[in-house]
């Protein structure tokens, strides 16, 4: 686009953005930091642009008639000629009726400045081709295109004390609509509670060794966010089309994965299959799925990205499986370990590009296989096979231990070789602290389920905790001691709180209040408790239902 066409098309656009600008200091507080300078198409609005904003950098403030008048006497002293036709467009933007709401002419502007520097980058990699630098310049075509949007977001200075009249605005809003501002939950209610969700622009990663369900717990997601009413962009380079399908009808059919590859489902369950997937179109949001090819990069799902968009669909989640087949925009030197640090960057700034979560998974190292046989295990951020880079570009990590599938085959009862016992641990959680959650996956159809119910070491707490306070005795000293090193990875200290809370709680629940129990922990590894009598005959149906401790 040549600049004579672009002024004619953005100059009403550039006005009605300045009236913005220099009429309301909330919009300017908001926006200037997204208004670039090289939007402007004449040395006039140019020269009204920097005006505005460098006396809002200095007195907080919009700029007024006198003040620009002031500026223009400061500037032109002996150019009266040079005066009147700056102060000519001032004028003509004070006078303008804005026609368009501001968001969509920033955007406007953004798409005509895109245009022109995707018309830049054009030109450079034909002159490179035409030295016969064909790599060369598929590369820079690449490294261009996922750095496009990112020049897009460009960040702004402020003053956290002074800069706050469209922060209140923006925390009233929060205060007013929080689920607008929400993450968009996954299915699992620890995970949501405590990381608040998937949020826009951030990156999840999930890890763990081959076969052990990384696949299954992304597709679980997905299909929860659909039936949620969201848009799911699924891409994977692992699996096929027809695996991506029929999966996905299993986990939301319920008929086995294994009865739509083999073709042995019953007349019956192809029935209720032709009768849920007619209801699904008309329920939730939408799964779409690309299958991409291995050694694709992030381009490649940008790409199916904008077609949707093109389309009238925007997509709120994009699953990526998985990370370790795809290969870096730019070529790397550094070995497989630099390429995939490289591939986690760029599905980061993907987030960021397009405005919305992105979740993927990758391997983990090896030595995570000792933590299969623990009751508790935990995945830690040294467990993420290959490079640091990964733990940095993500904001979250979750790592899976499937504690069933290490089992051997015939050692195995048939409920557990359709029911797989799943230790989630998150070891990285920016908006929080870490945590683990047990859950079960269905082998058959691929459903996975929070079941921290059934865990083991918080019936064994459960456990412990009603002796201390069940055992009846006369007034004096009970002393309990608990190996809590045989049941936690976590500190001695911490686990201790948590049976003190159990027994505290426990002892103001009894009758009228008047009984209490006093706990005490001590430096080793024990807990100490002095008790009054206490009649605890309902204590046991009570225990049962903490499952969080």
């Amino acid at each position: 686009m040549q600049i004579s066409e672009r002024k004619s098309v953005t100059l009403n656009l550039e006005r009605q953005l300045l009236n913005y600008l220099m009429r309301d200091k909330i919009l300017l507080q908001r926006y200037y930091g997204l208004c670039k300078p090289d939007w402007w198409t004449s040395d006039t609005r140019k020269f009204l642009y920097d005006k505005i904003m460098e006396y809002f950098q200095e007195y907080r403030s919009t700029l007024s008639s006198d003040q620009y008048d002031f500026e223009l006497k400061k500037h032109y002293p002996d150019n009266e000629e040079k005066r009147i036709v700056l102060k000519s467009e001032y004028d003509l933007v004070h006078d303008i009726k804005p026609t368009n709401d501001i968001e969509l002419i920033i955007s406007k502007l953004g798409e005509t400045d895109l245009s022109i520097q995707i018309d830049t980058i054009l030109v450079k990699a034909y002159d490179i081709l035409k030295n016969g630098g064909v790599d060369e310049a598929a590369a820079l075509l690449k490294t261009s295109a996922i750095g496009l949007n990112r020049s897009e977001h460009k960040g702004r200075i402020l003053s956290l004390h002074q800069d706050v009249d469209d922060w209140v605005m923006e925390i009233e809003n929060r205060k007013n609509y929080p689920d607008k501002y929400a993450g968009i939950k996954t299915g699992f209610p620890t995970f949501d509670k405590r990381t608040g969700g998937l949020f826009d622009a951030e990156l999840t990663v999930l890890f763990g060794l081959s076969g052990k369900g990384k696949s299954t717990v992304m597709k679980a997601v997905s299909s929860y966010v659909r039936r949620s009413g969201f848009n799911v962009l699924h891409c994977g380079n692992e699996e096929n089309e027809f695996q991506m399908r029929t999966k996905y009808q299993s986990l939301e059919s319920g008929v086995p994965y294994s009865h739509f590859k083999r073709g042995t489902y019953s007349e019956e369950e192809f029935e209720n299959w032709k009768r849920f997937n007619a209801e699904q179109k008309i329920k939730g949001g939408g799964l779409y799925l690309y299958e991409f090819p291995q050694g694709d990069d992030a381009t490649s799902i940008e790409r199916a990205v904008v077609e949707l968009k093109l389309k009238g669909v925007k997509i709120d989640l994009i699953v990526v499986d998985y990370l370790d087949l795809m290969s870096p925009i730019k070529k790397c030197y550094g070995g497989e370990n630099e390429e995939q640090g490289a591939i986690t960057n760029e599905l980061k700034q993907l987030a960021i590009n397009c405005n919305c979560p992105v979740l993927t998974c990758t391997q983990a190292g090896t030595q995570a296989e000792k933590q299969e046989l623990k009751d508790r295990p935990f995945l830690t951020a040294s467990d993420v096979f290959g490079t640091k880079k990964k733990v940095h570009s993500a904001n979250v990590l979750w790592g899976i231990v499937n504690q069933t599938a290490t089992i051997g085959v015939n050692e195995r009862t048939e409920e557990e070789r359709m029911v797989h016992k799943l230790v989630m641990a998150i070891p990285k959680n920016r908006d929080g602290g870490v945590f683990t959650f047990r859950c079960k996956m269905f082998v058959e159809t691929g459903l996975v389920v929070e079941d921290d119910e059934n865990d083991a070491v918080n019936e064994e707490i459960a456990r412990q905790a009603l002796e201390m306070i069940n055992d009846k005795h006369e007034s004096g000293d009970v002393r309990s001691c608990i190996d809590l090193k045989s049941i936690t990875d976590t500190s001695n200290d911490q686990m201790a709180k948590k049976v003190e809370d159990i027994v505290n709680r426990l002892g103001k629940e009894q009758k009228g209040g008047e009984e209490k129990v006093e706990t005490k922990i001590s430096n080793e590894t024990e807990i100490e408790t002095s008790e009054e009598k206490i009649d605890v005959s309902s204590i046991i149906n009570k225990l049962k239902k903490y499952k969080q401790l």
